[in-house]
């Protein structure tokens, strides 16, 4: 993306900064008030267990801090990749469980090479699809075929990338999806006076989020295959649990400001309202706060939740808040008074 875009890394990985926060932190509600709600508490020895093991592990992040450090400083990936696995390599001796011999350091470059085929796989058929596109014209049709349908209405334009996105992220791989969308559908975006940046990051997300939703979840059908759980069951619960994802594509175009589009004051201000907004919505998927919420006040605080993170106006985002602060309070009054254990 930097490289199409033509900003710097640090630029895109700053964009991502506050949407990354968001979806954590909806996700992170959502299961909290799951557990809440059927009454599931933390267990301590699991939590020094997992520290422990974060402890003895923490010297293998010094390769990801290099590698991270000199994409910021702008080397080469290449570069960058090459002086990451001298930095682990040489780090890994401070451990002995994780200290690499001559046949662990082979086996490595093994599964390196394997694991990269696939990235090589994509980038080869993304090119042979952009051909494709190029010489049979396709891909100019599909740019006008989106204004053709939008009738100059930017919401319109949107919602058909949207399924565009969604459904070549079904059938190609996702580098492929978001490099035929950024070449094809990106500059109609912005022909219609949307951000460039914001643009592109539509288009990806909505290319990722493809292996999150039905039929072809792919993602999803991993995580079921691993925990033995019905393929679609699965597919439907990570739609659920990725929501604000799903909205935080359309708050980039209408509110590019959580993407440090504008001031650092306006991203950080709209920033903390959206993760308000965010927590919310988790609230109001799982319909649990104080005690179970029914659909009328869960409604009620998905709206508010909504505009909230779009931020369309300042009043009307002043009245969500109050709406959403009021509903919730109502609920958490109505446990108290019903005598029901307040979470």
């Amino acid at each position: 993306m930097a490289d199409l875009v033509g900003v710097p890394y640090l630029k895109v990985c700053l964009c991502a900064l506050i949407p990354s926060i968001l979806h954590y932190v909806a996700l992170y509600s959502q299961v909290h008030y799951t557990a809440k709600s059927i009454n599931i508490r933390g267990v301590v020895d699991s939590n020094v267990r997992l520290l422990t093991a974060l402890i003895n592990s923490i010297h293998l992040m010094l390769g990801f801090v290099v590698l991270t450090t000199l994409l910021i400083m702008q080397y080469t990936a290449g570069y960058a990749v090459i002086y990451a696995i001298i930095t682990l390599v040489f780090f890994s001796f401070l451990n002995k469980n994780s200290r690499m011999n001559f046949e662990r350091f082979i086996e490595a470059l093994v599964q390196g090479a394997r694991q990269a085929l696939p990235i090589i796989a994509a980038g080869a058929v993304a090119g042979l699809v952009l051909g494709i596109l190029a010489l049979t014209g396709l891909g100019a049709k599909l740019s006008e075929a989106i204004q053709y349908f939008a009738h100059g209405s930017g919401v319109l334009a949107l919602l058909i990338t949207m399924f565009v996105s969604i459904l070549l992220g079904m059938g190609l791989p996702t580098l492929v999806c978001y490099l035929i969308l950024a070449i094809l559908v990106a500059p109609t975006l912005q022909q219609l006076g949307f951000p460039m940046l914001a643009s592109h990051f539509f288009i990806f997300y909505y290319g990722v989020l493809s292996t999150l939703t039905p039929p072809m979840c792919l993602s999803s059908f991993t995580a079921a295959s691993i925990a033995g759980a019905p393929m679609m069951k699965t597919g439907l619960t990570a739609v659920r649990f990725g929501v604000v994802l799903f909205i935080l594509p359309f708050a980039f175009m209408y509110n590019p400001d959580i993407l440090f589009e504008g001031t650092a004051i306006n991203a950080l201000l709209k920033g903390c309202l959206a993760i308000v907004g965010a927590w919310g919505m988790g609230i109001a998927v799982q319909g649990y706060y104080a005690s179970k919420i029914n659909w009328f006040l869960r409604l009620g605080i998905g709206v508010s939740s909504f505009l909230l993170i779009m931020f369309v106006d300042v009043k009307i985002v002043f009245l969500a808040l109050v709406i959403g602060v009021t509903f919730l309070l109502y609920n958490h009054y109505r446990s108290r008074k019903a005598g029901q254990p307040v979470a």
